[in-house]
């Protein structure tokens, strides 16, 4: 709530301060406190995240008020009702979830619906009560396509088309433009642990080895293949952390930040790659 605040949203836009309160309090209880990862702190290490990065870029983006508001309460609910399993693992097992949304960004369709279900099952909850109809629709339209631009299938869809609109020097006076960014904004904070000082990079790493195993453990009981890095002999977390830092994390930031600087962001993120390859003898 402070986060908000912090950016003056309650008052530029006609939220109702109480429902959002408890509005944020009942989103806490829906995230699994089983889950090594995907759990609550998780959900405000992100949002804690796009909002120092919003304000790295506040100059650059120009954000409405709006679109602010969307993208912080998007970091909130990403991950809401988060299972501690992957789409692949729902997919494979022929969950609900999958049959429910075709195979489609599985948690992320789900997590979006059950934000604006959570939202609109009790009048207490709803603090876009007074909202005028078509920026309501806005709200949600952006908090749709932010939590479903974590899906990590589409990471490479997603990055290609920033680097393909940085190419021809992309307009951000734009709301499609702008929107892209915040996809590319959002899922920056969605991998933050791996750009956060060394000891959080670390905490978090180790919190993803034992969810991972946690799934492995379960695709060993569904009699499917075990996903790479999810067996209990896959000890190596530094390799693993190499591979992502590499292949993922940071061609993702480096493309962010030509175009919207995330200094601090970059410094952390090769000093983590150092110190992982120095745990991995790589140095």
């Amino acid at each position: 709530m402070r986060i908000f605040r912090r950016w003056g949203l309650p008052d530029l836009l006609p939220v109702l301060e109480t429902p959002l309160q408890l509005y944020l309090v009942a989103v806490e209880k829906h995230y699994p406190d089983s889950n090594p990862y995907h759990n609550k702190l998780h959900a405000c290490e992100m949002t804690q995240a796009l909002h120092w990065f919003l304000q790295q870029c506040d100059q650059v983006l120009q954000l409405s008020p709006l679109e602010k508001f969307s993208t912080l309460f998007a970091g909130v609910v990403h991950d809401l009702g988060h299972p501690g399993l992957n789409n692949h693992f729902l997919c494979a097992t022929r969950s609900k979830l999958s049959l429910t949304y075709n195979d489609i960004s599985v948690l992320e369709n789900w997590h979006a619906s059950q934000a604006f279900e959570l939202l609109l099952s009790r009048p207490e909850f709803n603090f876009t009560a007074n909202f005028p109809e078509d920026m309501y629709q806005e709200f949600r339209a952006l908090v749709v396509q932010l939590v479903l631009a974590t899906d990590m299938a589409k990471h490479v869809e997603i990055l290609g088309m920033w680097r393909s609109s940085t190419v021809a020097h992309v307009d951000l006076s734009d709301a499609t433009s702008r929107l892209l960014a915040l996809k590319l904004l959002t899922k920056c904070a969605d991998l933050a642990n791996v750009a956060r000082p060394w000891l959080l990079c670390h905490e978090w790493a180790d919190r993803v080895v034992a969810e991972f195993r946690v799934q492995g453990d379960k695709e060993v009981a569904a009699g499917i293949p075990v996903s790479p890095f999810m067996g209990r002999d896959a000890d190596n977390i530094a390799k693993m952390q190499i591979a992502f830092t590499q292949f993922v994390a940071n061609p993702l930031y480096e493309s962010v930040h030509k175009v919207m600087p995330l200094p601090e962001a970059m410094q952390h993120l090769a000093m983590n790659l150092r110190m992982w390859n120095l745990a991995n003898g790589d140095m």
